[in-house]
């Protein structure tokens, strides 16, 4: 999403990594002397592959560096924090080749911020201050995600530190049964909304007619 600050910068959010980079420069710098912060830093900090694969050992180990994540440049982007309390719910909006995630996103993306709302999270989308805390919710729209047979398609990632509320009033908060996983789900109308967000966010339950797979932290695939 562009930063308002700046028509040079953009902000990130990192799944399933659970981080957001509030400013990312959209432009690669002409030359990677210096500390100077670019697109490609933050492509080498965050984005490539920790390793890979071995079908690339055959290449120069140089080309091979090139290709691999560096962490110490993560140092680039102070502001990065983690997302550990904000459940986010992503909703394909891809209207390219097929127009159908393009026209129901819209609805779906307004659903959740007014159910979100009324089940007690103060602050849904992109109108709120925050971008995480036990009471914000962040709901957006992202490009496609695969299958338009399949719109809505919608991912909801709960993160790490999030808790569900015990089997009583009196009871502790517990942690919550998703916690650090993405769930995919598929062929999502408004009328499903407040379904996902009562079983999927708030108790940690699995829609098992909308699954269409799911992610934990370490990119591991979830079936049921």
């Amino acid at each position: 999403m562009p930063a308002a600050s700046s028509s040079t910068t953009a902000s990130a959010f990192l799944f399933p990594a659970f981080k957001y980079i509030p400013s990312i420069p959209t432009e690669i710098a002409p030359t990677t002397e210096g500390n100077t912060a670019d697109l490609k830093t933050f492509v080498r900090a965050f984005l490539l592959p920790e390793r890979l694969h071995h079908l690339h050992h055959s290449l120069p180990h140089s080309k091979q560096a090139d290709m691999t994540r560096v962490p110490a440049l993560t140092s680039h982007f102070s502001g990065a924090m983690d997302i550990n309390y904000s459940p986010t719910v992503l909703i394909c909006g891809h209207g390219g080749r097929d127009m159908r995630c393009g026209v129901m996103a819209p609805a779906l993306e307004a659903e959740f911020q007014r159910v979100l709302r009324a089940s007690g999270f103060t602050s849904a989308g992109s109108d709120g201050g925050g971008v995480d805390g036990p009471h914000h919710a962040n709901v957006g729209l992202i490009s496609h995600v695969g299958g338009h047979k399949y719109a809505g398609n919608i991912i909801v990632y709960i993160p790490p530190k999030m808790t569900v509320r015990g089997a009583s009033a009196a009871a502790e908060a517990e942690p919550h049964p998703l916690a650090g996983k993405g769930i995919w789900y598929g062929r999502v109308e408004p009328k499903h909304v407040q379904g996902i967000v009562d079983e999927t966010v708030l108790k940690g339950r699995v829609v098992k007619d909308h699954f269409r797979g799911g992610i934990d932290r370490s990119g591991d695939i979830l079936r049921l």
